[in-house]
């Protein structure tokens, strides 16, 4: 029920935090835009609705900011915190994760902490919900922690160019498609953003293919098999409980 460390003698080394909703999509919004130096961590964002949003759980945890000029940079001057939240979630876009304790958390705060993150880095894309990161990891734990909404999403690898540089970087695309999953992630858990959330209601109330790959198989390899063992489609459908087009 609380964020904190303990010392050699058994006594917490950093504040006893409730684990609260707001904490939650804080921790969230960091892993999607912020950033980490030793003695001070920042927020960057340009949507009125999450600079309004963390700006009352900082207050709440009695954490002062500033505004830096000319920028959508919020910085936070806490040594603690800064160091807390890099050994937690990382410091650089490229080695983010979610803290090692999202799976002991409750569906409702795992929710809070998604809906965070995937309204300052993900959207509506189409006609699914997408969040691209630099991090395999997050990438990663994005998916399972989806799962356990029963949302099963794809990551897709891309190369990006780097801004202002003349070269291309790995960085992979969470997915979530299907009617279906859709609507679980409206329902559970959503966006910050009003906007965001109309856009999904949206693209929900659309008819389009709800075909995903819910186990990632390759099919080259699953055919060689077939015919190694000399079965038929209809053989492997039958057992499966499924129609033979699946197969196919």
């Amino acid at each position: 029920n609380t964020l904190f460390q303990f010392g050699k003698h058994g006594k917490p080394t950093t504040p006893s935090v409730p684990i609260s909703d707001a904490l939650m999509r804080l921790i969230g919004y960091y892993v999607a835009e912020g950033h980490a130096t030793e003695r001070y961590w920042i927020i960057s964002s340009a949507s009125e609705e999450i600079i309004e949003d963390f700006q009352k759980t900082l207050t709440t945890m009695g954490l002062p900011y500033f505004h830096r000029k000319e920028s959508y940079d919020y910085q936070i001057s806490s040594q603690l915190w800064s160091t807390l939240l890099t050994r937690l979630c990382g410091r650089l876009s490229q080695i983010k994760r979610l803290p090692p304790f999202w799976p002991q958390l409750t569906q409702h705060h795992l929710a809070q902490l998604l809906s965070a993150y995937f309204s300052c880095d993900g959207g509506v894309d189409g006609d699914e919900v997408t969040a691209t990161t630099a991090s395999k990891s997050l990438a990663s734990d994005l998916a399972w922690a989806l799962l356990r909404f029963g949302i099963v999403a794809r990551i897709k690898k891309r190369m990006i160019r780097l801004p202002n540089k003349d070269v291309r970087a790995p960085y992979w695309c969470v997915r979530i498609s299907g009617k279906q999953f859709l609507e679980i992630f409206q329902k559970e858990i959503g966006f910050v953003l009003i906007q965001k959330n109309i856009r999904l209601s949206e693209i929900i109330k659309k008819t389009y293919n709800t075909n995903v790959d819910v186990i990632p198989l390759n099919g080259g390899w699953l055919h060689d098999m077939r015919i190694k063992l000399l079965l038929l489609q209809k053989d492997i459908a039958k057992t499966a409980e499924v129609e033979r087009s699946y197969i196919s």
